[in-house]
């Protein structure tokens, strides 16, 4: 099993970092993000999936509007407090989707991406 989360910094800071990992300790993943950041972060939430990079690329997709920089998002307080909602419901879409040999071909997806690129 694997996770997404979201996980903020203490701080008058509204940026959170959406991300996903197969690790099953997030105390850990928390770890080793904090090398490269100044201020404490910590998890605000979490989402059990077995698709976590499907995912993830979803929920970057969804908050587009509140992209910051990489993985950082400035979120409000209704996005924050509808992150497990919206997982849910992403998470149904991808569920829906998984008998589709369309979505889960890498060569189709690849194909597609360089015809966009010509």
């Amino acid at each position: 099993m694997a996770y997404v989360y979201l996980i903020g910094q203490n701080g008058d800071s509204d940026y959170y970092k959406i991300g996903s990992t197969r690790a099953s300790d997030l105390n850990k993943r928390i770890k080793q993000l904090q090398t490269g950041n100044s201020n404490q972060l910590y998890l605000k939430h979490s989402f059990q999936t077995d698709t976590p990079f499907k995912l993830e690329r979803m929920l970057h997709f969804y908050y587009n509007q509140s992209h910051e920089l990489n993985e950082w998002f400035g979120m409000t307080k209704e996005q924050i407090n509808a992150f497990i909602p919206t997982c849910e419901r992403l998470q149904s879409t991808i569920d829906s989707l998984m008998g589709n040999p369309y979505f889960n071909d890498k060569k189709c997806r690849q194909n597609e991406n360089e015809s966009l690129l010509e």
